[in-house]
């Protein structure tokens, strides 16, 4: 890639020399002025640097008045014919989405998202987005046929929100502007301000996401973990009416099961504290004994204790407000500025810049770390202190505001596990160890309207597009799996396609229901997540409503390369299913199949394999094996993901005719199972294995 900047304006040309787009930068100010780099050379200019293959972007501006003036927006690039001049309807487009709920997809075609993004929850107030355009909070990967793809990305978020708009121009092409968010702070005279530097690169889009990934990470400095938690959770059953005894009774049984199903936390969610931010005011009524003796109760059941908390929203209701109504960010009318409507009153957004403010959160960290005992932390509903809004210090914008508050967490929190939920992505990054990725789950699949609240679709449609981030910024928390047969709408071909995804994400592994109630059939469905991967898998087209059927997780060892294979069917309907390697990008054979979920072998295989049919809302999970001339390990019974997480080593003796297995030892203790092993020819044979037995299983053949 390369670039120029001439009389004002930044060509971006690709290896060949072909123009991908061209633009200048712009400056908004809040009285509506707008300045250029074309006409404005003496205030308005950029700063550009090579890369990793692409070139980074700021806009600086310089207050060449004499007076403070407010600022709204720095633009590094405003592109009025988009990207390499294409028609809009040629382009396709992923949504990253603002915060963990915002709606997010992979590539699909141009939609307006004014309604789906709108604030306070499913996105940022943006008061000069044109009401006919697609917003893409932090970056973007445009695409158009088989051609190379364009990213535009803002690769830090420390102090303002970053944003690409995709606008129609009016002939059927598009507009392409990237801006970062001021919220309307004073500049001084003769002062100067950056905005976030902006990636553009071209390439393949997978290789610009992990790209993408890799810089943010090392600007932002991320705080990834690569042995991803696993827990139960008291919410997705049990929501507010929880108790204390519900949490003796969970823990009691898992605590039994733990053979089978070795979870590492239990994390007591919403319901315990009498208003929503008066957290250390607990409701005696069901936490009779307080916090510190159920933490210890916790730790001698053997399981590490987590807590919710939403620490940036505060009740109407609430005595923290009534003792201290100046805590609140206030609204362009002085008014509380309202983060949302639940648990029946508006719940108001804290002001991170009081020094009041932080003490406060600093203090309830400190009690709920050090002196209660708990060495997790589920932090919800972190956008409110994003908020464009009014604070006591006018010089932050909502980027700033947030990441103050959620620096004095972290720095009381030390290396305690920090889960960001309801989270603006980009600015958490180094600043918490997990991220819930998408909606949350719900005992159904989705309902009319619904596009990204509570529902296993949604939370499934976000899983999969932000799969790429797993193990980059953090670790990826698709959120909970849901298992049990009563008290759900869900059939069971839903809750194993969603325990399917969750496995293939790599992620965070926790359960929401209450096991206590859950039949043995079900909980041994959970256990078969059991360890998480930690490796996400790629997602691959045909896409239905914005949702990749295809999934592919490439495993690498050095006596064999395979795939784990997701074949789904997103739809309402039945739908005929094949499993095509050319699709995917794999070898097209000979390959053996093994279906994972049903314990089947499929046979040996050249080119597409038929499937039958799939049912709505489900899928097939395969192991895909190209075919070594030799007896081979082709699946398993134990992990869902197979031989993958099942086998720990397998090595081929031609001259003995020895096939030496090595079991895993890292799954549940309790685990049983058997290795499937193909002969040439395509004889099988079934080699019990115990995780708590690992030594070599030698098998020999004449």
């Amino acid at each position: 890639m390369s670039w120029d900047v001439t009389a004002g304006r930044l060509r971006v040309s690709d290896a060949a020399g072909v123009l991908v787009l061209e633009g200048r930068g712009e400056v908004l100010l809040s009285d509506g002025t707008v300045l250029d780099t074309e006409r404005h050379a003496d205030q308005v200019s950029w700063m550009l640097e090579a890369a990793d293959g692409g070139v980074v972007v700021r806009l600086r501006w310089r207050n060449v008045s004499a007076s403070p003036r407010r600022l709204e927006q720095l633009r590094p690039l405003v592109a009025d014919t988009g990207f390499r001049s294409l028609p809009l309807d040629t382009l396709r487009i992923p949504q990253l989405g603002w915060q963990s709920w915002s709606r997010s997809h992979p590539a699909v075609p141009f939609e307006p998202n004014v309604l789906t993004a709108s604030p306070p929850i499913r996105g940022p107030w943006l008061p000069h987005r044109q009401p006919d355009s697609e917003v893409l909070p932090w970056m973007t990967v445009l695409s158009a046929g088989a051609g190379e793809s364009l990213l535009l990305g803002f690769v830090s978020a420390k102090e303002q929100l970053g944003t690409v708009e995709v606008i129609p121009n009016g002939q059927a092409g598009h507009r392409l502007v990237a801006a970062t968010e001021l919220d309307g702070t004073p500049i001084a005279a003769g002062a100067e301000m950056a905005s976030e530097p902006l990636l553009i690169a071209n390439g393949k889009a997978g290789d610009l996401e992990e790209r993408y990934a890799r810089v943010v990470a090392e600007v932002m400095h991320a705080r990834p973990s690569h042995r991803p938690l696993s827990g139960w959770c008291s919410w997705y059953q049990l929501y507010t009416a929880v108790t204390e005894a519900d949490v003796e009774r969970n823990m009691a049984n898992l605590a039994a099961h733990r053979a089978a199903l070795p979870l590492q936390l239990i994390q007591l969610d919403d319901g315990y504290e009498v208003a929503v931010g008066d957290w250390l005011t607990l409701d005696s009524a069901k936490f009779p004994s307080g916090m510190p003796a159920l933490v210890e109760r916790i730790r001698g059941h053997r399981f590490r204790p987590g807590l919710w908390l939403a620490p940036f929203i505060i009740s109407a209701r609430s005595s923290t407000y009534a003792e201290h109504p100046e805590w609140v960010v206030r609204d362009e009318h002085n008014q509380p500025l309202n983060a949302l409507d639940n648990w029946g009153s508006a719940n108001y957004a804290l002001d991170t810049t009081q020094p009041a403010v932080l003490e406060w959160l600093a203090h309830v960290v400190h009690t709920v770390c050090e002196e209660w005992g708990f060495e997790y932390l589920k932090l919800d509903f972190l956008y409110a202190a994003a908020m464009r809004g009014q604070r006591q210090d006018p010089q932050a914008t909502g980027v700033q505001a947030y990441r103050r508050g959620m620096q004095v967490l972290r720095d009381v929190a030390g290396d305690r596990f920090i889960l960001g939920c309801g989270a603006p992505l980009l600015p958490s990054v180094g600043l918490v160890d997990g991220m819930r990725i998408g909606s949350d789950v719900a005992a159904y699949w989705g309902s009319e309207g619904n596009a990204d609240g509570p529902s296993l679709r949604n939370a499934t449609r976000a899983t999969l597009a932000r799969m790429w981030l797993h193990g980059w910024w953090w670790a990826n928390d698709p959120d909970c799996v849901v298992v049990r047969a009563t008290d759900t709408e869900l059939s069971l071909a839903e809750v194993q396609a969603w325990a399917a995804v969750v496995a293939l994400s790599g992620g965070m592994l926790f359960v929401g229901d209450d096991v206590s109630r859950v039949d043995a059939e079900r909980l041994a469905l959970l256990g078969r997540l059991m360890p998480p991967s930690g490796v996400a898998a790629c997602v691959r087209p045909p896409i239905f409503e914005a949702m990749p059927e295809r999934l592919v997780l490439p495993v690498e060892r050095p006596w064999a390369m395979w795939h784990v294979v997701a074949v789904a069917n997103w739809s309402d309907v039945d739908v005929a299913a094949t499993f095509d390697p050319a699709e995917l990008g794999l070898p097209d054979g000979p390959y053996h199949a093994y279906d994972l979920w049903h314990d089947n072998y499929l046979g040996r295989h050249t080119g597409v394999l038929d499937l039958s049919r799939l049912t709505p809302h489900s899928l097939r999970l395969l192991s895909v094996a190209a075919d070594l001339g030799r007896p081979q390990t082709i699946g398993s019974t134990g992990h869902l993901l197979g031989p993958a997480m099942d086998l720990a080593e397998e090595r081929w003796d031609p001259l003995a005719g020895e096939l030496t297995l090595l079991p895993s030892g890292e799954g549940p203790p309790a685990r049983i199972g058997e290795l499937v092993v193909c002969l040439p020819g395509g004889t099988l044979r079934r080699v019990p294995f115990a995780t708590a037995d690992p030594r070599p299983i030698r098998l020999v053949w004449p």
